[in-house]
């Protein structure tokens, strides 16, 4: 038992998964992004260690041979060259009529013309999917380096301020409660960095869009480098598993073939070149059937959800500043009750978009009560600046 979890426990050790939330820990992104560093990659690196494990599927291949052939020296060559099915024996009526024993396996002479499928990709199946893995972090990693740490700088030290009532720092479960004058520091710098728009740059948002885009292009660019990988049967594969019918089974049979022809040639007794004819059993393509066809699925249910995903960041642009029912519905997740109509108001009309975003970002941190507080601070302080610049806009406000 130990032996088969032994991959497991490897990988466990290497990949830490949240079980509780991380007082340190602030959230830059939303889940449709972590979805591609965190979700596709611990998903591509459990098939790295399941394609590499004997536990789970035995040998990758095993030749039959015969003679004073080692079966171990053939299988490695086997594998590490290439096997080989033959076109014109992929014909699932000869297979039941018995005339062949497996699709795509029959005679293959020496000077033989006919065309034949080799099979060389599942050598290189664990390195690919390894590097895919690591290509879906690259861009949580630009866009950390863009974002800069910015909301973990204002959010240091008031995570747990929502519950701060003495004038000491206390100690519990969650973390370091601070003191009340903290977390009245803490809420009056949030609401002055916003105000004075010079903390959060034009870039923010941007960089985000650019990263959230950029999501999009890799995931059609995996499905279109795993295509090129399996030799351009990868578009189809999903297809073919939903239809079910016969036609679609030979295929999956002859791109995951389970059993393949391989050509072994040595030295004879007398100096003569022998060629050996062997059958293999292809026990590896069974584990790789299975990992394409679910990671079809799941490459094209992120790229719907990554371009959805797209499309509600070009509405939340157009409509931060024309609707104040979209800013309250928006907000509703992240604060207890219902924002008053005026805070609302001032949100829609008063707050650039790189601010705006900055503090739906800054809503995901933190309590909901202590978020209320920031907001209700921040419109505060709206309020002061538009009453000093501009009365009659106030009046307008207040109407």
């Amino acid at each position: 038992m130990t032996d088969f979890l032994r991959p497991f426990l490897a990988l466990r050790n290497n990949v830490k998964l949240r079980t509780s939330p991380l007082i340190n820990h602030v959230q830059i992104d939303n889940l449709v992004f972590r979805l591609h560093y965190r979700h596709t990659a611990i998903l591509l690196f459990l098939c790295s260690v399941l394609v590499t494990s004997r536990q789970y599927i035995g040998e990758h291949i095993k030749c039959i041979v015969g003679g004073r052939l080692n079966p171990r020296v053939v299988s490695s060559y086997c594998f590490f060259t290439s096997t080989f099915t033959i076109v014109e024996y992929v014909d699932t009526d000869l297979v039941e009529n018995g005339t062949l024993p497996h699709l795509g396996v029959g005679p293959y002479a020496l000077e033989s013309k006919s065309p034949v499928i080799h099979h060389a990709y599942y050598q290189w199946v664990p390195f690919m999917l390894f590097a895919q893995a690591t290509m879906f972090i690259l861009t949580h990693l630009l866009w950390k380096k863009w974002e800069g740490g910015k909301l973990k700088a204002l959010l240091v030290g008031i995570q747990n301020a929502s519950y701060s009532f003495a004038e000491t720092e206390m100690r519990s479960s969650c973390g370091p409660i601070p003191t009340v004058e903290k977390k009245r520091e803490g809420i009056e710098l949030i609401k002055n960095k916003i105000i004075k728009s010079h903390y959060v740059s034009r870039f923010w948002p941007v960089g985000l869009a650019i990263c959230e885009a950029l999501n999009v292009v890799h995931v059609y660019f995996q499905m279109y480098l795993t295509n090129k990988f399996l030799g351009g049967i990868f578009w189809s594969l999903g297809p073919n598993l939903l239809d079910g019918s016969l036609e679609s089974q030979t295929l999956l049979d002859t791109n995951f073939p389970k059993v393949t022809k391989c050509s072994f040639q040595m030295y004879g007794p007398s100096g003569t070149i022998q060629r050996h004819d062997v059958l293999c059993v292809m026990a590896l393509n069974v584990m790789n059937e299975k990992i394409y066809s679910v990671l079809w699925f799941w490459f094209v249910i992120l790229l719907v959800i990554s371009t959805l995903n797209l499309v509600w960041r070009l509405a939340t642009y157009l409509l931060h500043g024309r609707s104040s029912k979209f800013n309250r519905y928006v907000f509703s997740s992240a604060t207890p009750g219902k924002l008053n109509t005026l805070t609302e108001v001032t949100m829609t009309d008063h707050l650039a978009f790189k601010d705006w975003l900055f503090l739906r970002y800054l809503g995901r941190n933190v309590d909901g009560l202590l978020f209320k507080e920031i907001i209700n601070e921040l419109t505060d302080g709206l309020h002061q600046d538009i009453s000093v610049d501009n009365p009659d806009e106030m009046y307008k406000l207040h109407q």
